[in-house]
């Protein structure tokens, strides 16, 4: 071969050598494991005079940049050398200088390159030369922003795929010195950690940056400046404050005695007008979405004005009695007494000498009755009590009082319409209201005349109740139970008669006169309620009953009346009028009133308190033919569930829903007479138990009326019938008005209901808080009356009861009925 290389040759010749060269050359650097010629290194020429003497080097170029590859060899410059490029054993097209050029390298340039050098004589190739080509780097995975409770640790990172990467994390766009890894930690992280965080990855290609990954180091929320602690008057503003630090948002959330504050969520706390019950300890509690803080207690102390505990109550006592009248009262805070001074008054003035928390009257006259209140006063301010008044009788209930008399009719006239289908009720001469007189004597007996001359016995217990015993002219004994109020001046009671063409109800009202009065005394605003028959009813003829649905008919209507001081009045039931009254003898008032046909006269009876009015009265008039029961209560100027708290009895009025009609229409309710007595304790924060037909739950509470004088007393009363299907709950709203005493109610309503039409009166009157009369209270004996029984017949005349005697009938003396 070496003489082969130094020997002239044609060129077919020549490259016949080139052609065994490159394949010996291939075979020898093969090897035994037959490698390719990248394994090759630089050969001996098989001609001595060519050799390379400067191979091709290996380069790492970025795709798109610019490569060469050079050779060098030496050999007689009287041989010129021609070349030939190789690229992984392909000779390149072009490729004949001894240097090699790739203008734009791509991906696709990659690999090895060689060059086989040749001149007449002589064939050398050189070593193998690799390119790498590289391209930029691309990131896979970004660093992603991280939030961290200072002392925490914390570690970004990026994934990036490519040749030769280089990483350079940044803070901020400023470069981190040492942080060239692909990962970059920080431990313990503080405040000043924070930032944003990105890496440049580069090679040979060029450089990328990632994304930028904000770290967030938060701090856990604290308190900067503590609440502190108030001492303050009542009534003045009080500001809590607080400084929170920490990561923003801050919230806040005060608390008072460990309790949330709704609505206190700011860094202040305001009470505007400070009263005993914002006392306490108040607490702000921090947070962020990284924890919380609590702040130290800081106590609020408020200075009050004094607090009445205890009111003064209403005392009913006799004449020559003694009487006292308590206050309890308190300044607050306790840790801090503050000395308080007392101001007894009358009716507005003040007591001479009545300066402690009690004022009692030694022997108590009629002079003494009044409005009794008590000023305390302390440091900050004073508090005026609620007014109790002292009522002065001379005996309990002993003394005179009228009596007026409201009875339905047993009769009735059935006037032609027609079809026959209707009844107007023409009680005639049976309609029943009748005044007369009552004297209660100390000895525990009575004589009063209503209609006849009459008389019996009384004893006066507990709880407001007067037990009568009534023997009249006829002989016939009558218990009845009479509810007397707490002023001693208004008594009510009922009384069911009779069975079988013989039934009616009958309603009495006592009322104690004034020992004098004027009509300036009446004057002011006045609440009106009125019961009144109805002129009509349906007729069912065919079962000979009559369904008293009086529908339009009903009366049970409400008004108002203003009286001045000279006597005038106005006002409102169902239409306006005026008209004027005057002063009688023994409380009876004479009121004319501007009629549809003139002035209408309408004789009234006003108590000793003078605060109510009754007139009870028949009206026979062939278009409105009807009794009636009317009841005036002067309004207050103000009420309070406290004021009210005690126990009421109950009377209650109500028309049958049904009555029979006998041979002659006698208008018997039989069952359905609704005479009822009940009572009702309420206490002083208006809840109310009672019992009327049945027990109740409910609350009485005092409401300022809109469209009336005064306050109206609003009751709700919650009943639960049981009934072979279960228990049913029924809850019922009504409208009491209450007198200027506050110690009658009274309520007039109607039900147009199939089942249970009706219109009923209830009159409830508190109970007195002692029993007074002239009468010892005593159990007295049960009272048997044999109550002849009469006959009741259908329309053709079928008997209905035998005619006979009951057997005695013991009376109970707590609750009247139906002897």
């Amino acid at each position: 071969m070496k003489l082969l290389s130094r020997c002239f040759v044609s060129s077919s010749a020549a490259f016949l050598l080139v052609l065994a060269l490159m394949t010996a050359r291939n075979a020898s650097a093969q090897g035994p494991a037959g490698a390719g010629l990248s394994a090759a290194k630089a050969r001996p020429a098989v001609a001595t005079g060519l050799q390379v003497v400067s191979p091709p080097q290996d380069q790492t170029v970025a795709v798109g940049k610019k490569v060469s590859f050079s050779v060098i060899a030496s050999g007689p410059a009287t041989l010129p050398k021609t070349y030939q490029w190789y690229k992984d054993n392909a000779a390149l097209a072009n490729a004949t200088k001894a240097t090699y050029t790739i203008p734009k390298v791509t991906v696709a340039s990659q690999g090895s390159y060689w060059v086989v050098v040749q001149n007449s004589v002589d064939t050398v190739v050189s070593d193998q030369a690799t390119l790498t080509v590289v391209v930029p780097a691309i990131i896979v995975t970004q660093p992603h922003s991280q939030a961290k409770v200072a002392g925490d640790s914390v570690s970004f990172s990026v994934v990036a795929n490519g040749l030769h990467l280089h990483y350079q994390w940044r803070k901020g766009g400023k470069p981190i010195s040492g942080a060239t890894q692909p990962e970059y930690d920080l431990n313990s992280v503080t405040a000043a950690d924070a930032g944003v965080y990105s890496v440049v990855v580069s090679n040979e290609a060029g450089n990328v940056t990632s994304a930028s990954a904000t770290l967030t180091v938060a701090v856990l929320p604290g308190i900067a400046a503590q609440p502190r602690g108030l001492t303050v008057k009542q009534g003045q503003t009080v500001i809590f404050a607080v400084v929170g630090s920490g990561t923003a948002p801050l919230s806040y959330q005060w608390l008072k005695d460990g309790t949330n504050i709704t609505g206190a969520n700011r860094a202040s706390l305001i009470i505007p007008k400070a009263q005993a019950a914002n006392a306490g300890v108040y607490t702000v509690q921090v947070s962020n979405a990284y924890g919380e803080a609590d702040s130290v207690g800081a106590a609020l102390v408020v200075n009050s004005l004094p607090a009445i505990l205890e009111q003064p109550q209403t005392r009913v006592v006799n004449q020559g009695s003694s009487v006292l009248f308590s206050v309890a009262a308190a300044s607050l805070p306790p840790t801090s007494p503050q000395a308080q001074t007392y101001q007894w008054r009358k009716n507005g003035t003040g007591i001479k000498g009545a300066t402690s928390a009690t004022y009692a009257v030694a022997s108590v006259q009629t002079g003494d009755a009044g409005a009794y209140s008590v000023v305390v006063r302390n440091s900050v301010g004073s508090t005026t009590s609620d007014s109790a008044s002292l009522i002065v009788h001379s005996a309990g209930i002993n003394g005179s009082w009228h009596l007026v008399q409201y009875q339905t009719p047993i009769l009735v006239s059935l006037l032609p319409a027609g079809d026959n289908q209707s009844l107007d009720l023409q009680g005639g001469g049976e309609f029943k209201t009748t005044s007369g007189s009552l004297t209660f004597k100390a000895d525990g007996t009575l004589a009063g005349v209503l209609d006849t001359p009459f008389k019996g016995i009384y004893t006066y217990g507990g709880n407001g109740l007067v037990e009568l015993t009534e023997t009249n002219s006829q002989t016939q004994i009558i218990p009845l139970n009479i509810f007397v109020n707490a002023a001693h001046d208004f008594m009510a009671t009922l009384y069911a008669e009779g069975t079988g063409g013989n039934g009616r109800q009958s309603l009495y009202l006592f009322v104690r006169p004034p020992t004098s009065y004027s009509v300036s005394q009446l004057a002011g605003a006045w609440n009106v309620v009125n019961f009144q028959t109805p002129a009509q009813m349906t007729f069912n003829q065919n079962s000979q009953s009559a369904n008293l649905n009086g529908g339009d008919a009903f009366k049970a209507a409400t008004g108002t009346l203003t009286i001045t001081a000279n006597g005038t009045v106005s006002g409102v039931f169902d239409e306006a009028f005026i008209g004027r009254i005057t002063a009688g003898a023994q409380g009876m008032v004479t009121a004319n009133i501007n009629g549809p046909n003139g002035i209408e006269p309408h004789t009234l009876l006003v108590n000793a308190s003078k605060n109510v009015l009754v007139l009870v009265e028949t009206k026979l008039d062939p278009e409105n033919n009807h009794q009636q029961v009317i009841v005036f209560e002067r309004a207050p100027l103000a009420v309070t569930s406290a004021e009210i708290a005690g126990r009421w009895n109950i009377t209650q009025l109500r028309t049958p829903d049904q009555i029979i009609l006998g041979q002659d229409f006698l208008l018997d309710g039989g069952a359905g007479f609704g005479t009822v007595e009940g009572s009702v304790t309420i206490n002083a924060d208006g809840s109310a138990v009672g019992e009327l037909e049945g027990g109740f739950t409910g609350a009485f509470l005092p409401v300022a009326s809109t469209n009336l004088n005064g306050f109206n007393i609003d009751a709700t009363i919650v009943t639960t019938n049981n009934g072979e299907t279960g228990s049913d709950t029924v809850s019922q709203h009504f409208a009491f008005f209450i007198n200027a005493g506050k110690d009658i109610m009274t309520l007039t309503d109607s039900q147009l209901d199939a089942n249970d039409n009706h219109q009923e009166l209830l009159i409830l009157q508190r109970a007195p808080v002692n029993g007074l009369g002239g009468a010892a209270a005593a159990t007295p004996p049960e009272i048997s009356v044999e109550v002849p029984v009469t006959m009741t017949s259908s329309g053709a005349g079928e008997e209905m009861i035998s005619a006979g005697f009951l057997p005695p009938i013991s009376v109970s003396p707590i609750r009247s009925g139906n002897p």
